[in-house]
């Protein structure tokens, strides 16, 4: 390559870098732009206790409408979507977010994340996309603020994501890697 001498397969490890961060992207504009089949929270149907027939008789019928074509083909869509990342401050909002997602037979995927962290501050516009549209419980939980939770859950490196289900963990990922943090979520938020 130019005036220097490179042999090519000290080019494959730059090559295999490169096509994993697109590799990455290409994910991430499948899940926004193909896969927009999920219902963005604002678009779900009314409360998770509000039955089709109490929606009629709020007076809009043509949201209704639709609500219960959208329950009809996943029923229990409204209880499983959360549509976002909460923000974990207590140990309160910790055990109601690992408790919610119990009761509503859905994982809870967590980021435990910290000021300071600039990989894992590159990988939140990721998992809030993620958030947005796979079912389950997601949340983010800074280190500095709850560090006691994050050594009961033996977090060693920064970014980590732990899957939970039925308050056990079930899968955990550690460091930068946005396309296997996308294959984890899809493979036990389904």
């Amino acid at each position: 390559i130019g005036p220097f001498c490179v042999p090519i397969y000290g080019l494959l490890p730059l090559l295999a870098l490169l096509f994993t961060r697109i590799w990455g992207r290409l994910q991430l504009l499948w899940l926004r732009y193909v896969k927009g089949s999920t219902p963005a929270p604002a678009e779900a149907a009314p409360a998770a206790g509000d039955s089709p027939a109490a929606a009629e008789s709020s007076g809009t019928t043509e949201t209704s409408t639709e609500t219960s074509t959208a329950s009809s083909t996943h029923p229990t869509l409204r209880k499983r979507h959360f549509g976002g990342t909460r923000k974990i401050t207590t140990e309160e909002e910790w055990v109601q977010a690992k408790t919610d997602a119990d009761e509503n037979d859905v994982p809870f995927v967590v980021q435990f994340t910290g000021q300071f962290c600039k990989p894992c501050k590159r990988l939140a516009p990721t998992f809030d996309i993620l958030a947005r549209d796979m079912p389950g419980v997601f949340g983010r939980l800074d280190v500095n603020e709850l560090d006691t939770i994050a050594l009961d859950e033996n977090v060693s490196l920064l970014p980590a994501f732990h899957v939970y289900r039925k308050g056990q963990r079930i899968a955990h990922l550690e460091g930068e890697f946005e396309t296997d943090l996308i294959n984890m979520v899809q493979k036990y938020c389904k």
